[in-house]
């Protein structure tokens, strides 16, 4: 009967106006909620019953129209509005928000799609939403390159961990030069004579390379100066302070005079390379002087150079005697050395930092030293030498730059070094390459002659310290020794209908049968948004409209009613009239 049809059609208003007041009540609640995105119910009328469907217009006739009566109202769609909320800044810096389109990828066992960018590290580092979900991007390389299309946990392992790379290419800058009133080129090194000695066991005393150091003697003593089982400490002298040592030599019954002075002459870094040995020089090395008065003395020659001059000051040759296995004396050492010849030429100290694999510090010393000058131009030698060397010589190598007569740079040779680190933990040798192009041969008024170091690609140990996302969604780790590195970088995932994902609850989505295949990269590609770092999406819900909202569903919530109350008053009215 029509009074009971509209008691059901009340009802259907109700029940309508009642789940827009749910969905209005769920807005208002998440208004403070990240990212959280507003839904709003889409009401539709129930058609059943139709009474005509009309006739067309006939020769005398117009035609009539559908004669059909709904029987109320149904909620046709709960429809979810994906507009991007507002960024606001919170200075957390695990905290992102998207400006655009996309959403972050996590996973729990399950992929999972989210506005929501409060994330925050767990105990080993991964980076979380607050559920516990991997935030999820692309990872590097042990050499710090990312991985694209390796979709993979993001971790940012701040204070645990460590970075080095060794050096393997240096670059030298400065100028060598001068007027040629004002440099001199090097015609001889230092050379140290020790003290008169003699062979006992040889006619006339004789002292030879193949001599055993415990049988020499001092001129007019007949006891040894070097016993079995005692070992000579050496610590000298380069330059006009640079320290050469220590080392060490342990003499045995076979030790000879020729094993001394190779000892002693590594260990002052001499480099006997004969091609840095100009005509006329003195080559570097070591010989046996025979002083013509029944007594020989050993020469220790140097490189040529002022600034590779060689001395031995007070204690710096030292035995340690043993006298049982529980103790040890360290007495001034038999043997004296000073200058008969002292080094000269114009030259030039440099120095530089290496890195091992470890990141040690590894210190390279370079000496230029000026070989010719003529009408072709100049050409300097270069020494290098290195205390962090692991064997006894700490000779590195040797090499030449020349200039033309305009003082440019023209070539170089023996610019790859060697350094041994053995027993050290590293990768050995380390071997550095110098490019020395950018040294000039003409000196700038008011200028000293100079090589420095200009750069180079290995760098000492470091801790990550801190890090920062970039719009392209680029995690870079700041690390102690002022480096930084890539740690990865954030995936986002556009979908081509948003709303057809599912809800799944906390601020997250799963893809639906309507909402297309998840397009996951990079942020900025593939018309995804940028990250903003240290922010939130806010809601999207405007409360204002809410309100409006709330308002007219509630009218027709009572409105509804009243239609039921109605057709209550007038069945109440057709009972009487039966009664």
């Amino acid at each position: 009967m029509p009074l009971t049809t509209a008691l059901y059609t009340g009802m259907s208003g109700l029940n309508a106006n009642q789940t827009a007041l749910d969905v209005i009540g769920n807005n208002i609640a998440n208004v403070n909620t990240t990212a959280f995105k507003g839904s709003r119910a889409l009401f539709q009328p129930e058609y059943s019953e139709t009474y005509s469907f009309g006739t067309p217009p006939g020769g005398t006739f117009g035609g009539s129209n559908p004669s059909q009566k709904g029987l109320g109202v149904r909620v046709g769609k709960i429809q979810r509005n994906f507009a991007s909320g507002n960024i606001k800044l919170t200075g957390m810096k695990t905290d992102m928000a998207i400006d655009g389109d996309g959403m972050f990828v996590l996973d729990g066992g399950e992929r999972y799609f989210s506005r929501s960018g409060h994330f925050e590290l767990n105990a080993d580092s991964y980076l979380v939403s607050p559920e516990g979900l991997y935030v999820m991007g692309y990872g590097v390389d042990q050499n710090y390159n990312i991985l694209e299309g390796s979709l993979d946990r993001l971790r940012i392992p701040t204070n645990k961990v460590t970075i080095a790379r060794a050096t393997s290419n240096v670059t030298l800058e400065g100028q060598l030069g001068g007027a040629s009133t004002e440099v001199k080129v090097a015609t001889q090194g230092t050379v140290l004579e020790s003290n008169a000695l003699t062979d006992s066991t040889a006619a006339g005393g004789t002292v030879a390379n193949t001599s055993l150091l415990t049988d020499l003697r001092e001129d007019g003593n007949l006891a040894p100066i070097f016993e079995i089982g005692t070992t000579l400490n050496f610590e000298g002298m380069r330059g006009a302070s640079r320290l050469q040592g220590p080392r060490k030599l342990d003499i045995t019954a076979t030790t000879t005079v020729e094993e001394l002075q190779d000892f002693m002459v590594s260990a002052f870094g001499v480099n006997t390379d004969p091609t840095l040995t100009p005509a006329g020089c003195r080559p570097a090395g070591h010989d046996i002087k025979n002083n013509s008065n029944g007594t020989w003395s050993l020469e220790i020659v140097g490189n040529i150079g002022e600034e590779n001059a060689i001395q031995i000051g007070t204690g710096g040759l030292t035995v340690t005697v043993t006298g049982n296995p529980t103790q040890a004396a360290t007495v001034p050492g038999p043997l004296t050395f000073g200058s008969s010849q002292e080094a000269n030429g114009t030259s030039v100290f440099s120095s530089y930092e290496a890195y091992d694999s470890l990141g040690n510090k590894a210190m390279v010393d370079l000496t230029f030293v000026l070989l010719s000058q003529d009408n072709s131009g100049r050409e300097w030698g270069f020494y290098a030498n290195s205390l962090d060397d692991t064997d006894v010589s700490t000779v590195l190598g040797s090499g030449t730059i020349n200039f033309d007569p305009k003082g440019d740079y023209l070539a170089s040779s023996g610019t790859t070094l060697t350094i041994d680190r053995d027993s050290t933990g590293v990768l050995s040798p380390l071997q550095v390459k110098m490019e020395l192009s950018g040294i000039s041969g003409v000196l700038r008024e008011g200028k000293r002659p100079r090589v420095q170091l200009s750069s180079q690609d290995g760098e000492a140990a470091g801790t990550l310290t801190n890090f920062s996302v970039s719009g392209d969604g680029t995690i870079t780790g700041s690390f102690s020794n002022g480096s930084t590195r890539e740690l990865g970088r954030l995936a986002v995932a556009t979908v081509p209908n948003y709303a057809g994902l599912i809800d799944a609850g906390e601020s997250m989505f799963k893809a639906g049968p309507n909402s297309g295949e998840a397009i996951i990269a990079a942020p900025m590609t593939n018309g995804a948004g940028k990250i903003v770092a240290g922010a939130i999406e806010t809601s999207n819900v405007d409360i204002s409209r809410e309100f409006i909202d709330l308002i007219v569903a509630s009218t027709g919530f009572s409105a509804a009613s009243r239609i039921i109350t109605t057709s209550n008053q007038l069945l109440t009215e057709l009972l009487s009239i039966v009664r």
